[in-house]
């Protein structure tokens, strides 16, 4: 340990020196006391990450940097070593940080881990919104809307500062990034760093919402004013739509502003809607985005988008701690950030690439290739009957067939504040009543099962003793709201948005939640490199999710989860992509567009659901060799649109 120490520091100066050298010393300690053996790489990384953090703080190096070191790896841990070294040297009277997470709870278990590293209280500062209960559980049960550490005051007298993405997103600067009248040196922002919040509505939710209100209230005349107002934004956004459906995506942008209304007015439409009984959420955001320029895209089902940037240009120097870095395709967007493998020379003298540092071939996982998505799960947990809730009973057979001494993580969905199922509690309730002991406990005193929802994948490392990871689902974004978060990372609403685009960022995103959701059991320990035992279950319908996933895990198994209860159809897709592309290869050249209504009735595939034809449809035209470009409903022969264009 003292030749890697003076072989990496003997050129730097004190106090830096002896900060660095503090700070590895006790991250060192505090990983292998929770039962990690590192290796020699491991060390290496995990010095050039505190070695990063005085550099940035000193002022040696400045700017956007990310850091992809993998889950389980020390990055968090990485943070309390260096900020309790800071002040035990004395230095945070020299230097002042902050350190943003997304999680309240994260953050509260940090302020109590900084105190039990002997940095006092008074010196740390935590910024939230929710309640303290004095009397509440600490850990990520916590009810919510509280937190086990209450949010403090006279943040600017605290050098070091704790708080969640959120606050940063929309707050003020002097709250948290001001210490004594001055910037903090640093901000270290732990998980992905997206500088940008869009927004997004869906047309035919916008369309439904206000059809709600026209057949509940249109008869009253003090609602006339308002839904004709509604009416006439929802047609500029359509109009605006079928165009780009039928124009080259090029030859029309579709920034739009929506119908003028002033502000006075604004005011009075969201009180009457306030007021309504109606399935809000497209409206509520409409009315948001009222004074600013729109784009309408076509993605989807086809929506309207906008965005902000949201992280202040103010805020220079960062150190963004992200495992999902090498393969989170929206972060890669952000010129601001640059990749601290490319920049840091205590980086580069590794062999290899941070997400290759740690390897997971004693983990292995099982796809279900069936749908994973909301409006799937909510259709088969809606199910009255427990015996007809098809993928809540192939998760009982995979908890069953576990050994009663190792524990289980399960990931399902939030249920809906407007209604719907309550997975948590069905998954629940049927686990019970098929004989399974919901409340067991493993011989260390751990709960055996635990149910989560999507939104805990990332800060919670409480069931790093969990052996087996259920993914009842996998959280997938719409490709309307991709649209604006592509905008908003370009900070470019006029950027050209493509439907291959939009389909690999979607993919990264799905990968980039199995990954973080999959790294909360036991393979988010290391010993020498290799990731303890785990497996892993999850419900995908895509095989193109694991190349992308094995970026981050190379060495992992995949097997087939094989379905007793739901009726899947390997390789459907790839399937449907043949017998398509065999059906327009024997159609007249003179033909140069067919409606992908008429493929589906001329094969007899009008069983076969809407979203699994359209997805063999989009692989279809992805295909350089393919000929065909998707228009709207339709295909047309690539050859036919450039004749056009010449």
């Amino acid at each position: 340990m003292v030749a890697f120490l003076f072989g990496r520091m003997k050129h730097r100066s004190m106090p830096e020196q002896e900060l660095t050298d503090r700070a590895f010393a006790r991250l060192v300690t505090a990983l292998e006391r929770f039962g990690n053996t590192l290796s020699d790489d491991h060390e290496t990384a995990l010095f050039a990450l505190v070695e990063a953090m005085t550099a940035m703080a000193n002022g040696t190096m400045k700017g956007r940097y990310a850091f992809g070191l993998p889950t389980g790896m020390g990055k968090t841990r990485a943070i309390i070593a260096w900020v309790s070294a800071l002040h035990a040297l004395g230095l945070d009277k020299t230097y002042s940080i902050a350190v943003a997470a997304s999680k309240v709870e994260a953050l509260c278990q940090m302020k109590r881990d900084l105190i039990s590293e002997g940095v006092p209280a008074e010196r740390i500062g935590l910024l939230h919104s929710y309640r303290w209960n004095p009397n509440s559980s600490n850990g990520p049960m916590v009810d919510d809307g509280y937190a086990s550490e209450p949010s403090t005051e006279a943040n600017d007298e605290r050098p070091i500062m704790l708080i969640t993405h959120s606050r940063i997103r929309g707050g003020n600067l002097t709250r948290f990034n001001a210490y004594r009248g001055k910037p903090r040196h640093l901000l270290i922002w732990d998980e992905s760093l997206i500088v940008s919040d869009s927004s997004f509505i869906v047309t035919r939710l916008l369309a439904g919402s206000i059809g709600f209100l026209e057949r509940a209230y249109g008869e009253e005349a003090q609602y006339t004013e308002f839904i004709a107002y509604l009416n006439a934004c929802a047609e500029a956004i359509t109009a605006t739509l079928i165009r780009l459906k039928e124009v080259a995506s090029t030859e029309l942008e579709g920034v739009i502003r929506l119908p003028a209304c002033n502000l006075e007015k604004l005011a009075e439409f969201k009180a009457i809607l306030a007021d309504l009984q109606a399935p809000q959420e497209p409206l509520i955001t409409l009315l948001d985005l009222i004074p600013y320029p729109l784009r309408v895209v076509a993605t989807g089902q086809g929506g309207v988008v906008s965005y902000r940037v949201s992280v202040p240009s103010e805020i220079q120097n960062i150190l963004v701690l992200d495992a999902s870095q090498p393969i989170r395709k929206l972060v890669h967007l952000d010129s601001t950030i640059k990749d601290a493998e490319q920049c840091f020379p205590s980086i580069q003298r590794l062999k290899m690439p941070l997400a290759n540092l740690k390897r997971f071939d004693q983990v292995t996982l099982y796809q279900m290739h069936s749908g994973g998505g909301r409006s799937t799960l909510q259709k088969d947990f809606a199910q009255r009957y427990r015996q007809d809730r098809k993928i809540a009973q192939e998760i009982i057979d995979v908890v069953r067939a576990i050994p009663a001494d190792e524990g289980v993580l399960i990931f399902t969905y939030k249920s809906h504040t407007t209604g719907g199922p309550h997975y948590r509690n069905i998954l629940l309730k049927d686990l019970e009543a098929a004989g399974i002991d919901i409340s067991a406990r493993l011989q260390s005193g751990e709960s055996r099962l635990n149910i989560v929802t999507w939104g805990m994948e990332t800060s919670l490392n409480n069931y790093a003793y969990c052996s087996h990871v259920i993914l009842a689902g996998v959280l997938q974004r719409n490709p309307v709201d991709i649209a604006g978060a592509y905008l908003g990372q370009t900070d470019n609403l006029r950027a050209k948005v493509s439907a291959g685009i939009v389909k690999d960022i979607l993919l990264s995103e799905a990968v980039h939640v199995i990954y973080q959701a999959l790294s909360r059991g036991t393979c988010r320990v290391v010993a020498n490199g290799v990731a303890k035992p785990m497996t892993g279950y999850l419900i995908h319908r895509d095989d193109a999710i694991q190349e992308e996933l094995e970026k981050v895990m190379p060495g992992v198994g995949w097997e087939s989860w094989k379905a007793r209860y739901i009726e899947v159809k390997p390789g459907t897709i790839n399937a449907l992509v043949g017998e398509v592309s065999t059906y327009l290869q024997q159609l007249p050249s003179s033909l140069s567009r067919i409606s992908t209504r008429q493929i589906k009735k001329s094969l007899n595939l009008t069983h076969v659901p809407s979203m699994t034809f359209t997805h063999a449809i989009q692989k279809l035209v992805g295909f350089e060799d393919a000929g065909w470009i998707l228009t709207g409903r339709s295909l047309v022969r690539g050859s036919a649109i450039f004749a056009d264009q010449s």
